[in-house]
């Protein structure tokens, strides 16, 4: 259950990608990450292929992380192919309105942002 972080910059947009089994106890590390990533950036995505689960913390995090951008002029994007029991968890839990992830538009699924 570890959880690693890569992060760069391209484009405009600050690139980051989380990885593993993430779960309330690395929250508040996730939380400065994209603490940091908004510094630096009013552009960031954050891929999530590599996460193998996620606790409601963590999705609550990064759903908190969409509205605050969306709030303050900033663009939030959540990219990457998720494994298929994430997204049935996603779903179940009323995180996304339908599972058709492929890696585009699945930002615009994510916390029903008013999108959907």
């Amino acid at each position: 259950m570890t959880q690693d972080r890569s992060s760069k910059e391209s484009a405009h947009a600050y690139q980051m990608a989380w990885n593993g089994s993430l779960s309330i106890e690395q929250a508040q590390n996730l939380y400065l990450d994209l603490v940091k990533a908004f510094a630096q950036s009013q552009h960031v995505v954050l891929d999530l292929s590599d996460v193998t689960d996620m606790d409601t913390a963590v999705i609550q995090l990064i759903c908190a992380a969409s509205k605050e951008a969306s709030n303050r002029g900033a663009e939030f994007q959540v990219s990457g192919k998720l494994r298929e029991e994430l997204q049935s968890k996603l779903q179940r839990y009323g995180f996304v309105s339908k599972i058709t992830v492929s890696g585009q538009g699945f930002d615009s699924q994510w916390c029903m942002q008013g999108k959907v």
